[in-house]
Protein backbone atom coordinates (compact mmCIF):
# COMPACT_ATOMS: atom_id res chain seq x y z
CA UNK A 1 0.00 0.00 0.00
CA UNK A 2 2.84 2.35 0.90
CA UNK A 3 4.52 1.59 -2.44
CA UNK A 4 1.32 2.46 -4.32
CA UNK A 5 0.96 5.73 -2.42
CA UNK A 6 4.60 6.57 -3.10
CA UNK A 7 4.08 5.83 -6.81
CA UNK A 8 1.02 8.07 -6.95
CA UNK A 9 2.95 10.80 -5.15
CA UNK A 10 5.78 10.53 -7.68
CA UNK A 11 3.37 10.68 -10.62
CA UNK A 12 1.61 13.71 -9.13
CA UNK A 13 4.95 15.46 -8.67
CA UNK A 14 5.92 14.75 -12.28
CA UNK A 15 2.58 16.05 -13.55
CA UNK A 16 2.90 19.19 -11.44
CA UNK A 17 6.46 19.74 -12.68
CA UNK A 18 5.33 19.37 -16.30
CA UNK A 19 2.40 21.73 -15.76
CA UNK A 20 4.75 24.40 -14.39
CA UNK A 21 6.83 24.54 -17.56
CA UNK A 22 5.93 26.05 -20.90
CA UNK A 23 6.25 24.07 -24.11
CA UNK A 24 9.62 24.36 -25.84
CA UNK A 25 8.06 25.80 -29.01
CA UNK A 26 6.32 28.50 -26.94
CA UNK A 27 9.58 29.44 -25.23
CA UNK A 28 11.42 29.52 -28.55
CA UNK A 29 8.75 31.75 -30.11
CA UNK A 30 8.84 34.10 -27.13
CA UNK A 31 12.63 34.45 -27.35
CA UNK A 32 12.59 34.81 -31.15
CA UNK A 33 9.98 37.58 -31.19
CA UNK A 34 11.68 39.37 -28.28
CA UNK A 35 14.96 39.45 -30.22
CA UNK A 36 13.15 40.66 -33.36
CA UNK A 37 11.62 43.64 -31.52
CA UNK A 38 15.06 44.72 -30.32
CA UNK A 39 16.51 44.89 -33.83
CA UNK A 40 15.54 48.53 -34.38
CA UNK A 41 16.47 49.65 -30.88
CA UNK A 42 19.84 51.30 -30.20
CA UNK A 43 20.60 48.75 -27.49
CA UNK A 44 20.20 45.01 -27.91
CA UNK A 45 20.59 42.16 -25.47
CA UNK A 46 23.62 39.93 -25.98
CA UNK A 47 21.53 37.05 -24.69
CA UNK A 48 17.82 36.28 -24.23
CA UNK A 49 17.06 33.14 -22.26
CA UNK A 50 14.38 31.31 -20.32
CA UNK A 51 14.12 27.91 -18.71
CA UNK A 52 10.38 27.89 -19.36
CA UNK A 53 9.42 27.63 -15.69
CA UNK A 54 6.45 29.39 -14.14
CA UNK A 55 7.07 31.16 -10.85
CA UNK A 56 3.51 31.10 -9.59
CA UNK A 57 0.24 29.41 -10.43
CA UNK A 58 -1.35 30.68 -13.64
CA UNK A 59 1.69 32.35 -15.13
CA UNK A 60 4.70 34.38 -14.11
CA UNK A 61 7.19 32.85 -16.52
CA UNK A 62 10.61 34.49 -16.38
CA UNK A 63 12.55 35.88 -19.35
CA UNK A 64 16.17 37.01 -18.80
CA UNK A 65 17.78 39.77 -20.87
CA UNK A 66 21.55 40.24 -20.68
CA UNK A 67 23.22 43.49 -21.79
CA UNK A 68 26.80 44.68 -22.10
CA UNK A 69 28.17 46.93 -19.36
CA UNK A 70 28.77 49.59 -22.01
CA UNK A 71 25.09 49.67 -22.99
CA UNK A 72 23.97 49.64 -19.36
CA UNK A 73 26.04 52.72 -18.59
CA UNK A 74 25.05 54.43 -21.83
CA UNK A 75 21.26 53.99 -21.72
CA UNK A 76 19.36 55.21 -18.63
CA UNK A 77 16.46 52.88 -19.33
CA UNK A 78 18.83 49.96 -18.65
CA UNK A 79 20.97 51.60 -15.99
CA UNK A 80 18.05 52.59 -13.78
CA UNK A 81 15.78 49.63 -14.47
CA UNK A 82 14.29 48.55 -11.11
CA UNK A 83 14.70 44.83 -11.91
CA UNK A 84 18.30 44.94 -13.14
CA UNK A 85 20.77 42.69 -11.35
CA UNK A 86 24.22 43.26 -12.78
CA UNK A 87 24.02 42.67 -16.52
CA UNK A 88 20.65 40.93 -16.32
CA UNK A 89 17.12 42.30 -16.44
CA UNK A 90 14.50 39.73 -15.52
CA UNK A 91 10.83 40.16 -16.26
CA UNK A 92 7.74 38.02 -16.04
CA UNK A 93 4.91 37.28 -18.40
CA UNK A 94 1.62 35.48 -18.07
CA UNK A 95 1.95 33.51 -21.30
CA UNK A 96 4.77 32.42 -23.52
CA UNK A 97 4.56 32.80 -27.29
CA UNK A 98 4.68 35.73 -29.70
CA UNK A 99 5.60 39.00 -28.00
CA UNK A 100 4.15 42.36 -29.04
CA UNK A 101 5.90 45.74 -28.93
CA UNK A 102 3.54 46.96 -26.22
CA UNK A 103 4.30 43.91 -24.06
CA UNK A 104 8.03 44.44 -24.39
CA UNK A 105 7.61 48.11 -23.52
CA UNK A 106 5.92 47.18 -20.25
CA UNK A 107 8.90 44.98 -19.41
CA UNK A 108 11.49 47.70 -20.06
CA UNK A 109 9.94 50.66 -18.24
CA UNK A 110 9.71 51.49 -14.56
CA UNK A 111 6.02 51.40 -13.63
CA UNK A 112 6.44 54.26 -11.14
CA UNK A 113 7.80 56.50 -13.91
CA UNK A 114 5.00 55.31 -16.22
CA UNK A 115 2.48 56.37 -13.55
CA UNK A 116 3.95 59.88 -13.58
CA UNK A 117 3.64 60.00 -17.36
CA UNK A 118 0.02 58.85 -17.05
CA UNK A 119 -0.68 61.70 -14.61
CA UNK A 120 0.64 64.25 -17.09
CA UNK A 121 -1.43 62.64 -19.85
CA UNK A 122 -4.43 63.21 -17.56
CA UNK A 123 -3.60 66.93 -17.52
CA UNK A 124 -3.36 66.89 -21.31
CA UNK A 125 -6.78 65.24 -21.46
CA UNK A 126 -8.21 68.21 -19.56
CA UNK A 127 -6.49 70.56 -22.02
CA UNK A 128 -7.89 68.58 -24.97
CA UNK A 129 -11.39 68.70 -23.51
CA UNK A 130 -11.39 72.49 -23.55
CA UNK A 131 -9.74 72.62 -26.98
CA UNK A 132 -12.17 70.31 -28.76
CA UNK A 133 -15.23 71.78 -27.14
CA UNK A 134 -14.32 74.81 -29.19
CA UNK A 135 -12.86 73.18 -32.32
CA UNK A 136 -15.50 70.56 -33.04
CA UNK A 137 -18.37 73.03 -33.03
CA UNK A 138 -20.65 70.76 -31.05
CA UNK A 139 -23.95 72.07 -29.73
CA UNK A 140 -23.57 72.75 -26.01
CA UNK A 141 -27.35 72.58 -25.61
CA UNK A 142 -27.38 69.09 -27.15
CA UNK A 143 -24.25 67.59 -25.55
CA UNK A 144 -23.82 68.16 -21.84
CA UNK A 145 -20.44 66.50 -21.30
CA UNK A 146 -17.31 65.60 -23.23
CA UNK A 147 -14.83 62.97 -22.04
CA UNK A 148 -11.32 62.67 -23.42
CA UNK A 149 -8.90 59.83 -22.75
CA UNK A 150 -5.54 58.72 -24.15
CA UNK A 151 -3.57 55.51 -24.49
CA UNK A 152 -0.11 54.56 -25.72
CA UNK A 153 0.16 53.72 -29.41
CA UNK A 154 3.14 51.36 -29.49
CA UNK A 155 2.52 48.60 -32.00
CA UNK A 156 5.82 47.97 -33.81
CA UNK A 157 9.60 48.32 -33.43
CA UNK A 158 9.64 51.89 -34.78
CA UNK A 159 7.04 53.23 -32.34
CA UNK A 160 8.65 51.21 -29.53
CA UNK A 161 11.99 52.87 -30.27
CA UNK A 162 10.44 56.36 -30.36
CA UNK A 163 8.64 55.82 -27.08
CA UNK A 164 11.68 54.41 -25.28
CA UNK A 165 13.88 57.31 -26.36
CA UNK A 166 11.40 59.89 -25.07
CA UNK A 167 10.78 57.80 -21.96
CA UNK A 168 14.53 57.85 -21.32
CA UNK A 169 14.57 61.65 -21.59
CA UNK A 170 11.69 61.79 -19.12
CA UNK A 171 13.53 59.42 -16.76
CA UNK A 172 16.76 61.45 -16.85
CA UNK A 173 14.93 64.75 -16.37
CA UNK A 174 12.92 63.35 -13.47
CA UNK A 175 16.04 62.05 -11.72
CA UNK A 176 17.76 65.39 -12.27
CA UNK A 177 14.87 67.60 -11.19
CA UNK A 178 11.56 65.93 -10.26
CA UNK A 179 10.01 69.34 -9.54
CA UNK A 180 10.46 70.62 -13.11
CA UNK A 181 6.91 69.80 -14.10
CA UNK A 182 6.87 72.00 -17.20
CA UNK A 183 9.88 70.21 -18.69
CA UNK A 184 8.41 66.79 -17.93
CA UNK A 185 5.09 67.78 -19.51
CA UNK A 186 6.94 69.06 -22.56
CA UNK A 187 8.45 65.60 -23.07
CA UNK A 188 5.05 63.90 -22.81
CA UNK A 189 3.62 66.43 -25.27
CA UNK A 190 6.42 65.43 -27.63
CA UNK A 191 5.16 61.85 -27.41
CA UNK A 192 1.84 63.10 -28.72
CA UNK A 193 3.46 65.13 -31.51
CA UNK A 194 5.33 62.07 -32.83
CA UNK A 195 2.08 60.05 -32.89
CA UNK A 196 2.66 57.87 -29.80
CA UNK A 197 -0.65 58.67 -28.11
CA UNK A 198 -4.10 57.66 -29.29
CA UNK A 199 -7.04 59.84 -28.30
CA UNK A 200 -10.65 58.92 -27.62
CA UNK A 201 -13.51 61.44 -27.45
CA UNK A 202 -17.01 60.86 -26.07
CA UNK A 203 -19.81 63.42 -26.35
CA UNK A 204 -22.79 62.70 -24.10
CA UNK A 205 -26.34 63.96 -24.48
CA UNK A 206 -29.30 63.59 -22.16
CA UNK A 207 -31.66 63.88 -25.13
CA UNK A 208 -33.19 61.29 -27.44
CA UNK A 209 -31.59 61.08 -30.88
CA UNK A 210 -33.63 62.66 -33.68
CA UNK A 211 -33.70 59.80 -36.18
CA UNK A 212 -35.21 61.88 -39.00
CA UNK A 213 -31.72 62.73 -40.21
CA UNK A 214 -30.53 59.12 -40.24
CA UNK A 215 -30.58 57.24 -43.53
CA UNK A 216 -32.87 54.24 -43.98
CA UNK A 217 -29.82 51.99 -44.49
CA UNK A 218 -28.35 53.13 -41.20
CA UNK A 219 -31.58 52.45 -39.34
CA UNK A 220 -31.66 48.92 -40.77
CA UNK A 221 -28.02 48.26 -39.89
CA UNK A 222 -28.29 49.27 -36.26
CA UNK A 223 -26.91 46.65 -33.89
CA UNK A 224 -27.77 46.21 -30.24
CA UNK A 225 -25.47 45.29 -27.38
CA UNK A 226 -27.31 44.46 -24.19
CA UNK A 227 -24.08 44.43 -22.14
CA UNK A 228 -23.54 48.13 -22.81
CA UNK A 229 -27.16 49.20 -22.50
CA UNK A 230 -28.65 48.64 -25.97
CA UNK A 231 -25.96 50.58 -27.80
CA UNK A 232 -26.35 51.47 -31.47
CA UNK A 233 -23.57 52.31 -33.92
CA UNK A 234 -23.89 54.86 -36.70
CA UNK A 235 -21.81 55.85 -39.72
CA UNK A 236 -19.42 58.87 -39.78
CA UNK A 237 -21.79 60.86 -41.97
CA UNK A 238 -24.31 60.82 -39.13
CA UNK A 239 -21.72 62.02 -36.62
CA UNK A 240 -20.75 64.83 -38.99
CA UNK A 241 -24.28 66.17 -38.70
CA UNK A 242 -23.57 66.95 -35.05
CA UNK A 243 -19.84 67.65 -34.87
CA UNK A 244 -16.97 68.17 -37.32
CA UNK A 245 -14.94 64.94 -37.48
CA UNK A 246 -12.27 66.67 -39.54
CA UNK A 247 -11.09 68.65 -36.52
CA UNK A 248 -10.00 65.56 -34.56
CA UNK A 249 -6.63 63.77 -34.70
CA UNK A 250 -6.47 61.45 -37.70
CA UNK A 251 -6.75 58.18 -35.77
CA UNK A 252 -8.97 59.39 -32.94
CA UNK A 253 -11.95 57.39 -31.75
CA UNK A 254 -15.03 59.63 -31.66
CA UNK A 255 -18.38 58.60 -30.15
CA UNK A 256 -21.66 60.41 -29.60
CA UNK A 257 -23.99 59.12 -26.89
CA UNK A 258 -27.74 59.78 -26.85
CA UNK A 259 -30.55 58.48 -24.66
CA UNK A 260 -32.36 55.71 -26.46
CA UNK A 261 -35.91 56.46 -25.30
CA UNK A 262 -37.56 59.00 -23.07
CA UNK A 263 -37.31 58.04 -19.38
CA UNK A 264 -35.10 55.04 -20.17
CA UNK A 265 -31.48 54.87 -19.09
CA UNK A 266 -30.28 53.03 -22.22
CA UNK A 267 -28.16 55.00 -24.66
CA UNK A 268 -27.68 55.27 -28.39
CA UNK A 269 -24.03 55.48 -29.48
CA UNK A 270 -22.82 57.10 -32.65
CA UNK A 271 -19.33 55.80 -33.17
CA UNK A 272 -16.48 56.58 -35.53
CA UNK A 273 -12.94 55.23 -35.64
CA UNK A 274 -10.84 57.40 -37.93
CA UNK A 275 -8.01 55.56 -39.70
Amino acid sequence: MKKILALFSLLASLLLLTACYAKKEEVDESIRTTKALFKKLPFQPVKVSSDGSYHYEGGGAAIDLYFTEEDIQKYPILKYHPDRKGSKIEFYEIFYGERTADQLLDCLVDQEITSLIDEIEGEMEDDMTAEYQQKSGFDRALFQTIRVSSSKKVDDSDSLNKYLMLYSKFLVEFRKNPENHDKLKEIVQKMDKVDLLKWSFEFHSDQVLDEKNISEDEVKSRSYNSRSGDTEYYAPETINKYIDLGTFPKDASVKLYFKKYENVSGQVILKNQKD
